[in-house]
């Protein structure tokens, strides 16, 4: 193993068949990873040349470009001046703290794999000892090199500290497994595991598949922690071909063609229920306009009767017209 300071550190101590108790071995590895990590940050500060990519990073030369330009429009507007003096302060500070070599906090979509010590960097966004040990491991089982913020290699994306709202993974690999390193320190208490089974079910109930990795695995066998990754990683890729081969049978032809035909028949029986339906309520509707005139002309009927019965004259009158018209 090779420490952020470029020196050798031989690991044959953590090597889990030499005759050195877990206990001392984890001492050492814990030492080893402290010291390393005070240095990461003097690594990526040290003195060195100004280079262009430098000045790149921090946008000088873009805004050295406003900076002028602003200088230019304060003489139409004075106010402008104002905006060109802090544009002034700020490039100062900036290219001081480039000059003399000062580190700044750098995501890791600025890391690319020309710069000289990116894996340094990447080692930095790592929590703990076990986290460090695993990414060692999957960087060298898969080549991976960082692109955009991630590792990329054989067949595998890894992605580290992704905030998934409102937590934060320690590792995602393939967009859709999620990787937890978990120490027995606080990751074994019952509180410890009611938690972590809540956050496993959110992240499963938004489509990510989740591992647990405990953290003795990638500090004393990588090989096997490597492994159960590769095989959840295999099952997820199985899912995903079962998925995409039932969304392409769904899309096939004779599928769609079938799926239309039983859409229009079933349309076309719907349609006929309707029509059925919107007949016999006008029937029925009908049929109740009938009996309601019926009833309404034989009540009419009896008043006028009542009323011959209870006026002679107008009986007559009535009996005379009913002769003359028939």
């Amino acid at each position: 193993m090779r420490s952020s300071t470029g020196h050798n550190f031989h690991c044959d101590h953590f090597h889990p068949n030499k005759n050195v108790d877990v206990l001392s071995r984890k001492k050492m590895f814990l030492f080893h990873w402290h010291w390393q990590h005070a240095t990461v940050e003097k690594t990526i500060s040290s003195d060195r040349p100004l280079k262009l990519k430098d000045l790149r990073r921090d946008n000088i030369p873009l805004r050295t470009g406003i900076f002028l330009a602003s200088i230019a429009v304060g003489f139409a507007f004075p106010l402008a001046f104002l905006f060109s003096a802090v544009m002034a302060f700020a490039l100062y500070s900036d290219l001081v703290s480039i000059a003399r070599g000062e580190s700044r906090p750098i995501s890791l979509e600025d890391i690319s794999v020309e710069d000289d010590n990116w894996l340094e960097r990447f080692h930095a966004a790592c929590e703990s000892p076990a986290e460090k040990a695993f990414l060692d491991a999957m960087i060298s089982r898969h080549s991976l090199t960082p692109s955009r913020g991630q590792l990329t290699g054989s067949g595998v994306k890894l992605e580290l500290q992704v905030p998934i709202y409102p937590y934060r993974l320690d590792f995602l690999a393939n967009e859709r497994l999620v990787i937890e390193i978990d120490g027995a320190a606080y990751h074994s208490s019952a509180e410890a595991i009611e938690r972590d089974t809540k956050r496993d079910q959110y992240l499963h109930s938004k489509g990510y598949q989740v591992l647990r990795i405990p953290a003795k695995h990638p500090l004393f066998k990588p090989d096997f922690a490597i492994s159960l990754v590769e095989d959840a990683i295999e099952d997820l890729n199985r899912a995903n071909a079962h998925r995409t081969a039932k969304i392409k049978e769904n899309l096939h032809p004779t599928s769609v063609w079938y799926a239309a035909k039983k859409g229009l028949s079933d349309f076309s029986d719907g349609l006929s229920k309707v029509t059925a339906e919107v007949h016999r309520k006008a029937e029925e509707q009908k049929e109740k306009d009938r009996i309601a005139v019926e009833m309404e002309t034989e009540r009419r009927m009896k008043a006028i009767q009542e009323e011959l019965d209870a006026d002679e004259e107008l009986r007559e009158i009535f009996e005379k017209l009913e002769r003359e018209f028939k």
